[in-house]
């Protein structure tokens, strides 16, 4: 995660690019409660621990961010 923080892109882009992803990718319009911060935080390089119910999202939390170091490189 370090070495993505290296070269992750402004934090603006990182906004902008996690919900084009959301919406083209994954299909939904907005993301959950929860779920926006989870990833800001783990695109800034940061450690987040998620604990939320079955369903609620936690996977799109881990995989939206390899969507968005994809498309920023």
């Amino acid at each position: 995660m370090a070495e993505f923080a290296e070269h992750a892109p402004q934090k603006t882009d990182l906004k902008m690019t996690a919900l084009h992803t959301l919406r083209s990718v994954f299909g939904y319009q907005s993301f959950r409660k929860g779920q926006e911060e989870v990833i800001h935080a783990a695109l800034s390089g940061q450690d987040a621990l998620v604990v939320m119910a079955t369903g609620n999202g936690k996977s799109l939390c881990y995989q939206i961010q390899h969507f968005v170091f994809l498309v920023s490189h």
